[in-house]
Formats: C-alpha cells, structure tokens, sequence
C-alpha cells in the first residue's frame, strides 16, 4: 500500500503535507498579531519542526512542497490517494 499527495511537487507524491515533521500552527489568545490571536483555530500557517534541533522550525504559508528532510508521517491525508499494488 503506497499514499500519494495529488498536491505534490514531487513525482513519486512525498509532499510536506504527509510529512511526520510538518505542524499546523493554532491561534492563543495572548497572541499579539490579529492573524494569530484567538481560540485555538488554525492560522492557516505551517511549520517544518526540524528533527535535529527540537527547538527550531521554519514557518510556511503553504502546506504543499517537498524538501530533503521529508519522512512520512503514517497517516492518511484528504488530499492524499491511497495506491494497492496488486
């Protein structure tokens, strides 16, 4: 069984939207920016949590690209198809 992002940039589907290390990024009410503040509702933004330093992430404004840290997150996704290799 193989998952795929229809989004992707890549040609074999590996995408950041199906990568372990992508997050969605929420919204806290003491946040000072307005796109920010709020109840836990999603930003629309993303971050990449880096895997070797914890404390560190890069934010992004688009859940769909492709880098050379990418590991599948094991999860099926909406903008993923499911491909059965018979």
């Amino acid at each position: 069984m193989d998952k795929r992002c229809k989004k992707s940039i890549s040609k074999d589907g590996k995408c950041c939207c199906n990568c372990k290390f992508q997050i969605v990024l929420h919204q806290h009410p003491n946040n000072g920016l307005h796109l920010i503040r709020g109840y836990s509702e999603p930003t629309g933004l993303y971050a990449c949590v880096l895997p070797d330093d914890i404390a560190d992430a890069v934010v992004m404004d688009f859940q769909h690209y492709f880098c050379e840290l990418y590991e599948w997150d094991g999860i099926l996704h909406d903008d993923s198809v499911m491909i059965i290799d018979l």
